[in-house]
């Protein structure tokens, strides 16, 4: 990856809650790599500033980068699920922790079921209804 991708992915991973909308994105993807470091800067600032048991950012993960790269190329990334997740339920249903193996099962099942599948799609007509009430640029055929 180039510097300027480098940190704009550090900008998406520690500060995406405070890009609010594809106006804030575009101000992003215009900086210059000054600018760009300016704002990672005041990221690690921040960070420094509000979390006393932070001495610095860690570096990006591939794991993050990855994420960033298919974020880039049109898939959602802001709400992956991970065995932790089926662990946690687990718990709160009064379960021990399962395998690995298990976990991704119940994720398989969990995701690839009619119902969730068509709430999905449903979902996502409500949301392209609330995008064209508030006047996005979204037209009819």
């Amino acid at each position: 990856m180039t510097e300027r991708e480098n940190l704009i992915t550090f900008i998406e991973e520690y500060a995406m809650d405070e890009i609010e909308g594809v106006s804030d994105a575009l101000k992003i993807a215009k900086m210059s790599i000054k600018e760009l470091q300016q704002n990672v800067d005041s990221i690690i600032t921040y960070y420094k500033e509000t979390h006393d048991t932070i001495i610095s950012l860690p570096p990006l993960s591939s794991e993050a980068i990855e994420r960033t790269n298919l974020r880039n190329r049109g898939y959602y990334m802001d709400n992956l699920w991970h065995i932790h997740d089926v662990q946690g339920k687990l718990e709160a249903m009064g379960y021990k922790p399962c395998e690995k193996k298990i976990a991704h099962h119940i994720l398989k099942k969990t995701f690839n079921n009619e119902a969730t599948i068509d709430q999905i799609w449903l979902s996502m007509e409500y949301a392209i209804e609330d995008a064209v009430e508030m006047k996005f640029n979204i037209t009819k055929l």
